[in-house]
């Protein structure tokens, strides 16, 4: 099933991200947009959200550069989510962005 291999590649590239920030540091964006292009997926957000706190945990100075795309995605994530039972994703993400402001 399809959802269950994005689940996967999700997962992973969120599982890998220390060993994506130590030894493919050029990969660092491509891997935050592939994860930030399916937060909005309410089949994935769990997945989803964990991946990019991991992202965020292991790639914090190299994603500074990403502060003002990482505040639009937190604001864009948001107003999917807000009227929906999501806080605790929201609060990983909230996480992740405080580090940045």
């Amino acid at each position: 099933n399809d959802n269950n291999l994005m689940k996967t590649s999700l997962f992973l590239v969120g599982r890998y991200s220390d060993y994506i920030n130590e030894f493919a540091p050029d990969i660092i964006n491509v891997a935050l947009y592939y994860i930030c292009n399916h937060l909005q997926n309410e089949n994935l957000i769990l997945t989803t959200s964990l991946s990019f706190k991991n992202i965020c945990n292991c790639c914090l100075i190299k994603l500074i550069s990403q502060h003002d795309y990482l505040l639009n995605i937190y604001f864009k994530t948001l107003n999917y989510y807000l009227n929906k039972d999501y806080e605790d994703i929201l609060d990983d993400i909230i996480f992740c962005l405080l580090v940045f402001v």
